[in-house]
């Protein structure tokens, strides 16, 4: 049996730090939901940036640094923020962009068309996506991986990713459950590399989702909020770096 749970990746040894993992993830999807609240404001873009900052810089990004690098004192290569084979990685990610490139044109049936006005929208796809990349990537299936193994692992984090699209794309948790298994499955493969996947994999996927699928009004993402959620991302980063040297 032990024999057998090994291959299967199977584990069972959650502790006060899988609790923690757990907790940062209902807050991440409570803030998400809390966006459904200002679906009808007069300002909606005004609600959900704020809601933005709660789940992604607030829960998302500063709980997985605290956690891991002051609590547990672990370091960024462990959350996939690292350096190694980058340009193998790099060249990999350029690959996966590609590919995805070629399908998204073939199922339009004509070419993708991005335009001037789309650049501040990519920006903050993109500033998203580190959120998205420390949390769901390298800080849940880590943390679930030491707790329950690999396998549930993978499913567990796939599952937080999916149910926290639920103030922004709800609805469609299928398809983004097997979008967060396969993503978070390549990074695991390669290494736990964010790079595998950041920035091309992953973000030629995610703007054609937002800006071409769910054609989402590129209005919405000013300037201003692309700003503000770059400076928030490297005040937390450096923030928490600076407490883990503290604590080292």
């Amino acid at each position: 049996m032990p024999e057998q749970k090994k291959i299967m990746g199977l584990a069972f040894k959650p502790d006060k730090h899988t609790l923690i993992a757990f907790l940062l993830s209902a807050g991440v999807i409570a803030a998400s939901a809390a966006q459904l609240l200002f679906m009808n404001a007069a300002n909606p873009f005004l609600g959900r940036f704020i809601f933005s900052m709660v789940m992604a810089v607030g829960f998302g990004i500063c709980g997985a640094f605290y956690h891991s690098l002051v609590m547990q004192k672990m370091t960024l290569i462990d959350l996939g923020i690292r350096t190694d084979r980058i340009g193998r990685m790099l060249l990999i990610s350029t690959g996966i962009g590609i590919v995805q490139v070629l399908i998204f044109t073939f199922e339009a049936k004509q070419p993708l068309h991005f335009t001037p006005d789309h650049i501040e929208a990519i920006l903050y796809i993109l500033l998203a996506g580190i959120f998205e990349l420390v949390f769901f990537y390298g800080y849940l299936q880590r943390e679930f991986e030491k707790a329950f193994g690999l396998i549930p692992s993978l499913i567990l984090a796939a599952g937080i990713y999916s149910l926290h699209h639920v103030g922004f794309q709800p609805g469609v948790y299928l398809d983004l459950f097997i979008v967060g298994l396969v993503y978070i499955g390549i990074f695991r493969l390669a290494g736990r590399h964010a790079f595998v996947l950041y920035p091309f994999g992953w973000g030629v996927g995610a703007c054609w989702d937002v800006l071409l699928d769910d054609r989402i009004n590129a209005d919405y993402f000013r300037w201003e909020g692309v700003i503000i959620y770059a400076i928030l991302i490297a005040v937390t980063f450096f923030f928490n770096l600076h407490l883990a040297k503290k604590k080292r």
